[in-house]
């Protein structure tokens, strides 16, 4: 075999080899990390019947008891849920609760068994501002909150005014939207929107 052309080969060869090492050589992709899961929590009254599984802001006075606004809960097995939390008659179970579960599309999906709700030493105390003496700012007050209240806004729990501002309950302010509307319509200081869900803190 011609020399030349033996050397020629080896070079030919030599490139090729360094070329795969050089492919070889490059770091892996990483893989892109699953979306987290974000949990929130809310104590309330869970309320079941045929139709509709809830969890309620308020429990109305009656026997059994009916639901005062509260939003669906899904992923709850009547089976399953302890008896010394919940009371059952006439096709209603209902009981006090502390629920962790996913929110989305207006309904709380459970991750967890239902707790029983923190105990009343524990939760917290809301301040409640002293009521001011200014007749008008509390007609004032009175008039905001009871505009939002006629509408029936979907989403809105609660509607009350504490002596300074008006207070609107929604199940999960994450994005300002409500918050802004109401700013922009009443006048920044005026309305205070709150979540009923809380992150859960794991």
């Amino acid at each position: 075999m011609n020399i030349r052309r033996l050397l020629g080969a080896f070079a030919v060869i030599g490139v090729l080899l360094t070329c795969t090492a050089c492919v070889s050589a490059q770091p892996a992709v990483p893989k892109a990390a699953a979306p987290s899961v974000v949990e929130f929590e809310v104590v309330g009254l869970l309320h079941i019947t045929d139709e509709q599984v809830s969890v309620c802001y308020a429990e109305m006075q009656s026997y059994p008891p009916q639901c005062g606004g509260g939003i669906p809960v899904q992923g709850v097995d009547v089976a399953d849920l302890p008896s010394g939390l919940f009371e059952r008659a006439d096709g209603v179970t209902w009981g006090w609760t502390r629920l962790v579960g996913t929110f989305e599309e207006g309904a709380l999906t459970l991750t967890r068994d239902p707790m029983p709700p923190p105990a009343a030493g524990v939760q917290p105390t809301p301040t409640v501002p002293a009521a001011s003496a200014d007749a008008a700012r509390q007609a004032e007050l009175a008039t905001i909150a009871a505009a939002i209240a006629s509408r029936r806004q979907s989403g809105i729990l609660s509607v009350g005014t504490n002596g300074e501002v008006v207070e609107v309950l929604v199940p999960l302010e994450s994005d300002d939207e409500v918050q802004s509307s109401f700013d922009a319509e009443f006048g920044p200081d005026e309305v205070v929107v709150e979540s009923w869900l809380h992150p859960w803190p794991g």
